[in-house]
């Protein structure tokens, strides 16, 4: 798209999978407030784990990406929000994360 100059709509980004939510004017802040609520149950630490190791594969390579990533995935691991994801889910209720 951007070698050739093509520009597209909302509608198109979204059938793409370059976005994964429209909205109209008139909804978007409620939209953008919905997704943050959304956003803000997900527990925090895997969260910020993956935003590093985004960041990290981005900025840095690859390689160092994949190695903070896998740093993240010790972390996590040694959490009490994994617990509660796991006993949520064999629970069939929705988890409550609290950072820890």
């Amino acid at each position: 798209m951007i070698l050739f100059s093509k520009t597209i709509d909302a509608r198109e980004a979204l059938e793409i999978g370059l976005v994964n939510r429209v909205s109209s004017p008139e909804n978007l802040m409620d939209d953008a407030l919905e997704f943050a609520q959304e956003l803000a149950e997900r527990p925090p630490i895997a969260v910020s784990c993956v935003l590093k190791a985004m960041a990290a594969g981005e900025y840095e390579g690859l390689d160092k990406g994949l190695d903070v990533e896998a740093e993240g995935s010790v972390r996590v691991r040694e959490t009490k929000d994994r617990l509660e994801g796991f006993n949520a889910f064999l629970g069939k209720r929705k988890p409550v994360f609290t950072g820890e």
